[in-house]
C-alpha cells in the first residue's frame, strides 16, 4: 500500500472509530490495496484491512471490532459497490424488553 493510500485508509479509520461506521467505494479499496479485478473475500477484510486496523489502533488499546455490510448498486450485480464497515461495539437490536 502506498503512504498515501495508507493516510487516506487511515483518516476513513478516524472516521470509523469516532463515529462508528464508515464506507469504502469498491474502487478505493481495489486501488489502495493493489487489488486490481481481484475478489474483495470475508478473509481480504479480517486479515489485511484487520491487520491495518490494528495498527491504527496501537496495540496498547483494546481494539473493537468491525463488521462489513456490502452495499450493491442495483439489483442483480455481482460485486458490490460500496462497503459499509462499522464497529460492533455500536450495533443496537431492539429486543422485547425494550420495548417495555
Amino acid at each position: 500500500m502506498l503512504k498515501f493510500h495508507s493516510r487516506l485508509l487511515e483518516e476513513r479509520f478516524a472516521q470509523l472509530a469516532y463515529t462508528g461506521t464508515t464506507k469504502l467505494s469498491l474502487w478505493e479499496v481495489l486501488n489502495w490495496f493493489d487489488k486490481d479485478g481481484g475478489r474483495i473475500t470475508k478473509s481480504f477484510w479480517s486479515k489485511e484491512v484487520y491487520s491495518e486496523w490494528l495498527d491504527y489502533c496501537g496495540e496498547d488499546n483494546e481494539v473493537p471490532h468491525f463488521s462489513v455490510v456490502r452495499e450493491f448498486s442495483e439489483l442483480g450485480m455481482t460485486k458490490p459497490s460500496t462497503f459499509i464497515l462499522y464497529l460492533n461495539d455500536n450495533y443496537f437490536t431492539s429486543s422485547e424488553e425494550d420495548d417495555e
